[in-house]
């Protein structure tokens, strides 16, 4: 994180309100007129894939997680935060996580692994960070979840891409199974055993796949706000 960054968000003070919204949608009114607001975004997790017992499962990947600083009008601005996809109890791909979003500034969900490659982490750039005119938000891509296989593992926040290999995320389980891509603000589901299910995401991180039984959920996205 720069020191520009820093020198601006989390600056001013001691906040006047913290706000969490954890589901749906709606409108955040300020205490004030124009009251600067620092906010975290983070999308929802996709699931992990569910295959046959004996087989290796991929991983579910976690949102993009998005920080703005604005000003924000006494009429308020909509909101909307995303939610994991759902655990998958048949064989079968993954599910994607759903965008969060506030004001004109949008984290992507994590994308759906296949039954062979895990998920992608939510994707950042200017389409998907756009501050409609509130300003250049910052943006850090979600993890990408574990492909299938021992020795295997997740992705960290800030690194989308699938894994070949044990990398800086969720190690595999022993026998195989996927774990799932790290967001910012929480690991992915650690992968479990054959035949046993699979652990959900928190926060936006992804869930692990499994073989033989349900996969885990992604992590529901949230929207921080911090007031001043």
């Amino acid at each position: 994180m720069s020191s520009n960054f820093t020198s601006t968000f989390g600056g001013g003070g001691a906040p006047k309100r913290i706000t969490t919204l954890t589901s749906g949608t709606g409108t955040f009114t300020p205490l004030s007129d124009n009251a600067r607001c620092d906010v975290i975004i983070q999308g929802g997790g996709s699931s992990g894939a569910r295959v046959n017992a004996g087989s290796a499962s991929p991983g579910g990947a976690a949102g993009a997680t998005t920080f703005v600083s604005m000003l924000v009008p006494i009429a308020g601005v909509p909101y909307q935060v995303g939610g994991g996809g759902a655990s998958v109890s048949v064989t079968g791909s993954g599910n994607a996580g759903t965008r969060s979003k506030f004001a004109g500034v949008v984290a992507e969900g994590g994308l759906a692994p296949s039954t062979t490659f895990g998920g992608l982490g939510g994707d950042v750039g200017f389409m998907a960070t756009s501050g409609d005119g509130l300003g250049c938000p910052i943006s850090v891509c979600g993890g990408g979840g574990a492909d299938g296989g021992a020795g295997k593992g997740s992705r960290a926040a800030g690194f989308r891409p699938n894994s070949g290999a044990l990398s800086n995320g969720v190690a595999n389980s022993a026998f195989g199974n996927g774990s799932g891509g790290n967001s910012v603000l929480a690991l992915g589901g650690q992968a479990q055993a054959d035949t046993v299910a699979g652990v959900a995401g928190t926060r936006g991180s992804g869930g692990s796949g499994a073989s033989g039984a349900a996969s885990g959920a992604g992590g529901d996205g949230v929207v921080i706000i911090v007031e001043y």
